[in-house]
C-alpha cells in the first residue's frame, strides 16, 4: 500500500551554524528506529560543552 511516512518514522537532522566564513556541522541526530515514536541518538554533539 503506498503511505506516507509519518511522525516517528526513521530520520536524521543537523545543526549547523556559519562561522569563520565556513558552514560547521555542530550536531547531528539519527532515529533508524520505524517504531512510530520521536526518539532520535545524538552522533555528533560540538554544541553542548561536555
Amino acid at each position: 500500500s503506498d503511505k506516507w511516512r509519518g511522525v516517528g518514522d526513521a530520520s536524521s537532522s543537523g545543526t549547523y551554524l556559519f562561522r569563520n566564513g565556513d558552514f560547521s556541522l555542530v550536531q547531528y541526530d539519527v532515529d533508524a528506529s520505524y517504531d512510530g515514536e520521536i526518539n532520535p541518538q545524538t552522533i555528533i554533539d560540538y554544541n553542548t560543552a561536555p
